[in-house]
């Protein structure tokens, strides 16, 4: 596995055009070489995809998953310090454009809101 490297902001004021729509919601990037994904704040993710969809038409959810950090050695080295990060990948079926790809952080003992209601292609992703 190759070694990622993260930038993030102690504050919302993180420069880049996405937080021009949706203050503070990108808060770092992460990028390993092979991909590049934005960090977003767990608050601000539904507001960030519901502009992602109609805004930027990103009208497509390919893939959620989870990353467990509990045993990655790694974790420290990466800047990483929740245990959890969920990542969405979005494309525009009209645009022929993407991915976008997003890493929200997420504490052992808290969650994040459902992206159901913004993608349903969601709901079994979800669920594994």
């Amino acid at each position: 596995m190759s070694e990622a490297t993260t930038e993030t902001a102690e504050s919302p004021t993180y420069e880049h055009p996405y937080n021009d729509a949706v203050s503070g919601a990108v808060i770092g990037s992460w990028a390993d070489g092979s991909d590049s994904s934005l960090v977003v704040a767990p608050e601000k993710l539904t507001e960030l995809l519901t502009h992602l969809r109609d805004e930027e038409h990103l009208d497509f959810l390919s893939s959620v998953t989870c990353i467990d950090y509990q045993t990655y050695g790694g974790k420290q080295r990466s800047g990483i310090d929740a245990r959890f990060e969920v990542v969405y990948h979005l494309y525009s079926t009209s645009k022929h454009g993407g991915p976008v790809s997003l890493r929200v952080r997420v504490p052992e003992d808290e969650t994040i809101d459902s992206a159901v209601h913004i993608y349903p292609g969601a709901n079994l992703q979800e669920r594994e």
